[in-house]
């Protein structure tokens, strides 16, 4: 996966447009999402508005939910 290979040198959108992304980089990119809903949902926080602008993305590919304003 993109996260494994650091020498890319490649962000989210530029791995997208050249459709670096693999079926497992989407499915890692899914899991680590609905793992930091889950999270949330634990805590009882309520984010209302998970959506891709929400989630920042680091450079070895670790997903992070934002924007609780």
């Amino acid at each position: 996966t993109l996260a494994t290979r650091p020498d890319l040198g490649l962000n989210l959108l530029q791995a997208c447009d050249q459709c670096q992304l693999t079926e497992d980089d989407l499915k890692l990119i899914a899991y680590q999402v609905a793992c930091g809903v889950d999270y949330l949902n634990r805590r009882q926080i309520a984010h209302c508005d998970i959506a891709a602008r929400n989630v920042l993305v680091n450079a070895r590919f670790v997903m992070k939910i934002c924007d609780f304003g």
